[in-house]
């Protein structure tokens, strides 16, 4: 996604809209870090909290809204479900409780992006307590990303997620992507947007890991991030993924039937 919008718009061109920002409690003092930092965003009408009934907590900020629920672990189907209900036609962004998203020029310019049901689904960088940023570099090297941890978007239609799918799972979000794709065109554009992961100690309590393959017997959708996938050529597939010159001669038919399919549609 390359859409280069802040040189088609002059400032004062620049929309006018409220953020609606959604996350999950984690008993944690980075937490309140966390918070804080999103806390600076412009544009922020609220910071909506998922937390559990009967735990309490010392924010006091009138952009602070707590939302309980009686779950024994919040879900992906609950969090979005709950969005798409109650904030239609809105801008919401859904985060990690250790994501938080700087102001940048493209935030700005979030309901171009969002334009033609596009839903952003990014995965984040890095960064530790002296501001140094860094990615994991075995995926990156391996051209895919099986995780998103910041989900910006505007809530258009009826959506039900009909799937228990626990919030804290490692690769869980690629199930939820499945759902997310029959809808909105998912981007996870790294090249427009940086969200930051915060380094801290306690950090396997929030993502357990899940070794169990079965859970993705109904299919899930992989989101490589854009900044990865520029990188890509056919050559850099056959290099990586051992591919035959049948295969590249598969790829390259349906590369091509797909183009000229789309040309003769408009």
């Amino acid at each position: 996604m390359n859409n280069n919008i802040e040189l088609n718009l002059s400032r004062k061109d620049k929309p006018n809209y409220e953020i609606f920002l959604f996350t999950v409690f984690y008993n944690n003092q980075v937490f309140t870090e966390i918070v804080n930092r999103n806390l600076k965003l412009k544009n922020l009408n609220s910071i909506n909290i998922f937390v559990k009934r009967g735990l309490v907590s010392n924010f006091d900020n009138d952009k602070i809204n707590f939302i309980e629920h009686d779950l024994e672990d919040i879900t992906y189907d609950f969090i979005f479900n709950y969005v798409f209900k109650n904030y239609r036609n809105k801008h919401c962004i859904v985060l990690r409780p250790d994501i938080f998203i700087e102001n940048q020029v493209n935030l700005e310019l979030l309901p171009f992006y969002l334009k033609n049901d596009v839903f952003l689904c990014i995965s984040s960088v890095l960064i530790n307590d002296d501001g140094r940023m860094s990615k994991d570099g075995s995926r990156v090297k391996s051209f895919y990303s099986m995780s998103q941890d910041c989900w910006i978007f505007v809530p258009k239609y009826e959506m039900v997620i009909d799937e228990n799918i626990p919030f804290n799972e490692e690769l869980n979000e690629i199930i939820l992507n499945k759902y997310l794709n029959k809808k909105y065109k998912l981007v996870n554009d790294t090249n427009n947007f940086r969200v930051l992961c915060k380094i801290h100690d306690g950090g396997e309590d929030l993502r357990r890991s899940n070794t169990r393959m079965d859970r993705f017997k109904n299919g899930f959708v992989s989101l490589p991030e854009t900044m990865l996938i520029n990188r890509i050529n056919v050559e850099t597939l056959m290099s990586h993924l051992n591919m035959s010159d049948q295969d590249v001669y598969d790829l390259k038919c349906k590369l091509l039937h797909d183009i000229l399919e789309k040309h003769f549609r408009n």
